[in-house]
C-alpha cells in the first residue's frame, strides 16, 4: 500500500513536467511512515535469523557427509579384519594340528619339518623388514617437521629480499647515470691504449713510423683545441638531454615527461580561465618533492605572462620559468619559487610554515582555514542542486575563509608520506582534514578540475560546512539516506494528494541567510562590533511567532508547531548595527540571474560580484 501511494502521488507529477526540490522533502515523516509500515530492525532480524539457519545446515550437511565416510570406513576395516581374523584361524588350527601330530609322534616327515623352518625363517624376515620400514618412516617424520621448521625463516628471508629488491628499484635512476659515466671513462681509456699501442708499434717499426704517429698525435691535439673539448660538451649536453630541459634552439621544454612535469602543467591549465589568465580564487599552487619544491604564486605569475605577452599555457610558459630560476636567470619577481630541502628544512617544514601563514591570514578576514585530502575513503561528493548547506553550522559566525586541498601522494606503496603531509599542516594550525572522495583521485589535475566545478556550482563551500558541523560518519549516513529516499521517490508516484503535498513543502522557502560579516580584513587590535557578538535576540524572536505550515526536514534542527511570542527581555544599549552589505552580480548579468532565482538570495562569485549597500 505504502508503495502504490508513493508511486501514485508522484507519477502524473512528474509526467506533467513537474520539479521536485529535494532540499525540503520531508525525510523524517517519510522514514517515520516506512518504519510504521515495516519495522527496519524486524526484517533484518527474520533475514540474520534466515542466513544463521542457512549456514548451520551447510555445516551440519558436511557433518553429517563426514560420518558417512567415516562409517563407510570402519564398514570396509570390520569387513577386512574379519576376513584376516577368519585366515589366522584357519592357520592357527592347522598348527594346532601339526603340533599335536608331532607331539603324537605321528609326522615324521623331513620335508615338512623343512618347510615349516623355512616358513618361520621368512616370518622372522618379515617383522624385521616391518620394523625396518617403521623405523624409516619415523625417520621420514622428523626429517618433514624439520623442514617445516626451516620452511617459516626462508619465507622471513623471502620477504626481507623483496623489501630490499623494492628499496633498490629507487635507485635505477642514479645507477644508470654512474654507468654512463663509467662507459665514458673507459672509452677514454680505451682511446689512450690504442694511441699506445700505435706508439709502440711505431717504435718497432721504426723511426719513420714513430715520426709519423706523433705527427698524428700532434694534428690531434691541435684538432681537440680547436673544437673545445667536444667530447666533453657532448658529454654535458647528453646530461642535460636526461630529464626536463629548456631547448637552446627553440625554447621548448625536452622530455617534459619526466619527474611528473607533465602532471604539474596539467594541473596549472586547469586552473587557468577564459580572459582572466588564472581562476582570482586560487592564489597558491605547491609542486613538492624530497629534493625540491616549485611554488607558483598565481596572481604574480599571471602578471609576469601578461608582462611577456603570453597568452597560452604551453609548457614553455609553465615550466619554463621554474628551470629559468633553477640557472639563475629569473628570480622570484616572476610569481615561480624554487625551494631546496635537506634534512634540516624539509617538504613538511615548509608545509607547516604554510599553513601557518594560511590560518593566519583566515583568522584576520574572520573566520576559518580547513584542509581538504582528496582520498577515495572519503565523502562521496554529490550534487543536489542545492547551493546551501543542509545543517546549522558555525557559517555565520566563523565561516570558512581559506581552503588547503592536498591532493597527493596517492601512491599506496608510500602512505607515511601523506600523514607526515597532513601532521604537518595540523601543526600549522589547520583543524582535522575533511576527506573528499572524487571519482578522478588518482590523476591530481582532473581531481582539481572536479573541485572548481564543484565551486562554480556553489557547493564546495556549504559541503565543506556541513563536513565541518557534523562530521564525516553522521554526514556519509545521511548522504545514504538521502539517496535512498530519492530513489524510492523515484520509483514511486501516482498519487495526487501526496505530489500536492510535497509540492507545497518545496515550494516554503526558509528566509535567507541574514547577518552574515561582511568581506573585509579587520584591523588588528580592533575588538568585534557589539551587535555581532550579541547576537539579534529581536530577530529570533520575532521568528517564533511566524506561522510554519512544513518544518525543514532536511535540517538539523526541528521546528514545532508556532508557539506565543513571550515578552522579550528589554533591550540593553549597544551600539547601533550598521546596515549590512551583501555581495550582488554585476548588471552584465543581473537581469540573468534574477530570472533564474527570484526568491533566493545567494552570495555569487567574488570575480563577477561588486559591493552594494542592501538597504533592507
Amino acid at each position: 500500500d505504502l508503495y502504490a501511494q508513493w508511486r501514485a502521488a508522484l507519477h502524473p507529477h512528474v509526467q506533467k513536467g513537474g520539479l521536485l526540490d529535494a532540499e525540503d522533502f520531508p525525510l523524517e515523516a517519510f522514514l517515520k511512515q516506512v518504519a510504521a509500515v515495516v519495522p527496519l530492525t524486524e526484517v533484518e532480524a527474520k533475514e540474520n535469523a534466515t542466513a544463521d539457519l542457512k549456514e548451520e545446515l551447510l555445516v551440519m550437511q558436511a557433518r553429517i557427509h563426514n560420518a558417512r565416510e567415516t562409517e563407510a570406513d570402519l564398514l570396509a576395516r570390520r569387513a577386512h579384519f574379519s576376513a584376516e581374523s577368519a585366515m589366522l584361524r584357519v592357520e592357527l588350527q592347522e598348527q594346532r594340528s601339526t603340533n599335536r601330530g608331532w607331539g603324537e609322534g605321528r609326522l615324521m616327515d623331513t620335508k615338512h619339518r623343512v618347510q615349516l623352518r623355512h616358513e618361520q625363517a621368512q616370518l622372522l624376515e618379515d617383522q624385521e623388514q616391518i620394523r625396518s620400514f617403521e623405523a624409516a618412516a619415523t625417520r621420514n617424520r622428523e626429517e618433514a617437521a624439520a623442514l617445516r621448521r626451516q620452511q617459516e625463516p626462508l619465507r622471513q628471508r623471502a620477504a626481507q629480499l623483496e623489501e630490499r629488491a623494492r628499496r633498490t628499484q629507487g635507485g635505477g635512476a642514479e645507477l644508470r647515470k654512474t654507468v654512463e659515466a663509467q662507459e665514458y671513462e673507459l672509452g677514454r681509456h680505451k682511446l689512450v691504449h690504442v694511441w699506445r699501442g700505435e706508439v709502440a708499434e711505431a717504435q718497432k717499426v721504426g723511426q719513420e713510423h714513430q715520426n709519423e704517429a706523433l705527427a698524428l698525435l700532434r694534428s690531434t691535439a691541435r684538432i681537440r683545441a680547436d673544437t673545445e673539448n667536444a667530447e666533453e660538451d657532448a658529454f654535458d649536453a647528453r646530461k642535460l638531454e636526461v630529464g626536463p630541459a629548456l631547448c637552446e634552439e627553440c625554447g621548448g621544454v625536452m622530455e617534459p615527461w619526466r619527474h611528473r612535469f607533465d602532471m604539474v602543467h596539467a594541473c596549472i591549465r586547469m586552473i587557468a580561465k577564459e580572459g582572466k589568465g588564472f581562476r582570482p580564487e586560487v592564489l597558491t599552487f605547491s609542486a613538492l618533492s624530497p629534493s625540491r619544491g616549485v611554488v607558483w604564486d598565481i596572481h604574480e605569475f599571471r602578471n609576469f605572462n601578461a608582462w611577456r605577452n603570453k597568452k597560452v599555457l604551453t609548457e614553455a610558459t609553465v615550466l619554463g620559468p621554474p628551470l629559468q630560476v633553477v640557472r639563475g636567470e629569473l628570480d622570484s619577481t616572476c610569481g615561480v619559487e624554487v625551494k631546496s630541502f635537506n634534512t634540516c628544512f624539509t617538504s613538511a617544514s615548509y608545509l607547516k610554515k604554510f599553513a601557518r601563514n594560511v590560518t593566519r591570514h583566515a583568522a584576520e578576514e574572520d573566520g576559518v582555514a580547513v584542509l581538504v585530502v582528496v582520498d577515495p575513503q572519503g565523502v562521496e561528493v554529490a550534487s543536489f542542486g542545492a547551493g546551501r548547506g543542509f545543517f546549522a553550522s558555525e557559517a555565520k559566525r566563523q565561516p570558512i575563509r581559506q581552503v588547503m586541498v592536498l591532493l597527493g601522494p596517492t601512491d599506496p606503496n608510500i602512505p607515511q608520506d601523506r600523514e607526515d603531509l597532513i601532521q604537518a599542516c595540523k601543526e600549522g594550525g589547520c583543524p582535522e582534514p575533511l576527506r573528499l572522495a572524487l571519482t578522478s583521485w588518482r590523476l591530481p589535475n582532473a581531481a582539481v578540475g572536479d573541485l572548481l566545478m564543484q565551486h562554480d556550482r556553489r557547493e564546495l563551500l556549504p559541503l565543506l560546512e556541513d563536513l565541518r558541523a557534523v562530521g564525516e560518519e553522521q554526514y556519509k549516513e545521511f548522504l545514504s539516506r538521502f539517496q535512498a529516499t530519492l530513489r524510492i521517490i523515484a520509483l514511486h508516484g501516482g498519487q495526487d494528494h501526496l505530489v500536492e503535498q510535497f509540492h507545497r513543502a518545496a515550494t516554503q522557502r526558509p528566509k535567507p541567510l541574514k547577518g552574515l560579516p561582511p568581506w573585509r580584513r579587520r584591523q588588528r587590535g580592533k575588538e568585534p562590533p557589539a551587535w555581532l557578538e550579541d547576537g539579534d535576540s529581536s530577530k529570533s524572536t520575532s521568528a517564533a511567532t511566524e506561522e510554519t505550515s512544513v518544518p525543514s526536514l532536511l535540517s538539523s534542527s526541528s521546528m514545532g508547531s508556532a508557539q506565543p511570542s513571550q515578552p522579550a527581555n528589554p533591550p540593553r544599549a549597544v551600539e547601533k548595527k550598521p546596515p549590512p552589505r551583501q555581495l550582488q552580480p554585476t548588471a552584465k548579468k543581473r537581469a540573468r540571474i534574477e530570472a533564474e532565482q527570484q526568491h533566493v538570495d545567494e552570495i555569487g562569485d567574488v570575480d563577477e560580484c561588486e559591493l552594494v549597500p542592501d538597504d533592507t
